[in-house]
């Protein structure tokens, strides 16, 4: 006959300790690999592993927009700032660009370039264009010597330059410019007094400098090749003369739409110096067919900063709408509808007003600032046209 335990005094034998403390052991090691497992587990989650990416060929395809390569060089000569000068590539590496002046003479909040410090000035022209300017250089004297080295440009000099005491440095006509006159052929007043003949031979420099770039190792110096290497533009920022002035000489302040006009025909992708500057765009293409770069490159030369393309959640034939977010106002919004022959949604407006958007890429904005751009076929064509 079998018996039933009738108290716990009839398990305690001595086997049991050892027993307990057996499977306590086995179960402290297998604490460290459940917890390899599930740290594993989630990095496998986090990397895709079990999520397709969409291709850009599929719905719901995104691509983030890079900034185009922009570097703001401060000309220094003696210390003190004589100009800054904006180069703007295409791409990185890609050959050709733009190079843009500004005039050592020019305001920025009631005082001139000229007059800022030099690690200062270059933020400073950045809020007054409202362009990000990540790279800057100081090209002083020693920077001459590392750029140029030995080497020599003859130039045509347009005015003549002295020291301050009056001695005659630079004569006019044809001159030679080595490493130890750089920054004064572009950087010193004319015999005149004249502040603003130095951004005509800063153009001449510049020219000469991209014609015949140099060959030294320097990064300025193989910046100045890629330029040199295909189209490039030197420009002088669109500014307004605000009349003579004293011993500081001439005060200009800058033209705000031309300038804008001249930053935009410069640089493909430009992007704001801060949050607020120039209104974020994305683009997505609802058709699955439409060039989204050149799609982008419109966008852009209308002074949005393009900051994602990519195709909507599903494909189909809608009409092209512009979401624009609550709170965002930028009078450029209905030159991009208008552009892409697009209707114009505001957010929290009624769903009859609204209408598509509902099923549209408007769900994929996370960013409460961004306008995004669906495209149809038809406005695509109607922008390249």
């Amino acid at each position: 006959m079998i018996r039933p335990v009738t108290s716990l005094g009839e398990l305690r034998t001595p086997r049991a300790p050892a027993l307990f403390i057996l499977v306590e052991l086995l179960l402290l090691s297998a604490v460290p690999v459940l917890g390899y497992l599930g740290a594993q587990s989630l990095l496998d989650t986090r990397a895709g592993n079990f999520v397709a990416q969409p291709t850009p060929a599929e719905p719901g395809w995104l691509a983030a927009v890079e900034p185009s390569p922009v570097t703001g060089i401060v000309e220094v000569l003696d210390g003190k700032v004589t100009g800054v000068t904006i180069v703007a590539q295409q791409q990185e590496s890609q050959p050709g660009g733009t190079v843009i002046l500004v005039w050592p003479s020019m305001e920025i909040e009631g005082v001139q370039v000229g007059e800022i410090a030099p690690e200062e000035v270059v933020p400073a022209v950045s809020r007054q264009l409202g362009l990000q300017i990540p790279t800057v250089e100081i090209l002083d004297e020693v920077r001459w010597e590392m750029i140029l080295g030995s080497e020599e440009r003859v130039v045509d000099n347009p005015d003549p330059i002295s020291t301050e005491d009056g001695v005659p440095m630079l004569a006019v006509g044809a001159v030679s410019i080595g490493s130890d006159l750089a920054a004064t052929f572009i950087g010193s007043r004319a015999v005149n007094g004249d502040p603003d003949s130095v951004i005509v031979r800063r153009t001449i420099w510049w020219e000469e400098l991209l014609r015949d770039p140099p060959s030294g190792d320097d990064d300025l110096a193989a910046l100045m090749r890629t330029i040199g290497s295909a189209d490039y533009r030197v420009l002088d920022l669109p500014t307004t003369s605000n009349g003579a002035g004293e011993e500081s000489g001439a005060r200009r302040s800058i033209d705000p739409a031309l300038a804008e006009q001249t930053i935009v025909d410069s640089v493909p992708f430009p992007a704001g110096s801060q949050p607020g500057d120039r209104s974020q765009v994305r683009i997505l293409d609802r058709t699955g067919g439409v060039d989204l770069e050149t799609i982008a490159r419109s966008v852009a030369r209308l002074g949005f900063e393009v900051i994602q393309i990519g195709n909507a959640p599903v494909f189909d034939d809608g009409p092209a709408e512009v979401l624009v977010p609550a709170g965002v106002t930028d009078a450029r919004i209905e030159l991009l509808a208008e552009l892409f022959g697009a209707a114009t949604v505001y957010e929290n407006t009624s769903a009859a007003q609204a209408g598509s958007a509902e099923n549209s890429a408007s769900k994929t904005v996370e960013t409460s600032r961004t306008i995004t751009l669906i495209v149809s076929s038809s406005a695509a064509e109607m922008s390249t046209s």
